[in-house]
């Protein structure tokens, strides 16, 4: 048997993705009509186009619906979760948030977006969208 790992039968729904909702400024005003995307596995490559999206409102609210998956084995050991989010700008997607942690991504998540603060440099810190709304 190998170390550290171990699958055991039991279907169950795994988050995949969590359900993002928040708001898309630029110098503090409502941006709309901007692509916000949520990426599941998001890569060092950074950000590309996923199927976890919306276009902001004339409000720049925007919502989109998180993801669950059957499983069908229980993987024993610490899984670790990437996801991020990426908003659309003229000719570029930029990188507004890197979440990693153990566990499964949060069933959900507020943020902020401010287009002016500058883009992530590969951290875990969050630039262009803070939580809650911080």
């Amino acid at each position: 048997m190998l170390s550290g790992c171990a699958f055991f039968p039991f279907p169950h729904t795994e988050q995949v993705v969590p359900s993002v909702t928040g708001i898309v400024l630029r110098d503090g005003k409502p941006v709309s009509g901007t692509h916000v995307f949520v990426l599941p596995h998001l890569t060092r490559n950074g950000c590309e186009v996923s199927t976890y999206s919306a276009i902001t409102d004339e409000n720049g609210h925007f919502a989109i619906r998180g993801d669950r998956d059957l499983a069908l084995f229980v993987v024993m050991g610490d899984r670790i979760n990437s996801w991020g989010i990426c908003i659309g700008e003229p000719g570029q997607l930029v990188e507004a948030w890197r979440a990693r942690g153990f566990g499964f991504p949060p069933s959900s998540t507020k943020v902020e977006c401010e287009l002016t603060h500058q883009p992530i440099e590969r951290t875990n810190e969050p630039a262009v969208c803070r939580p809650n709304g911080a």
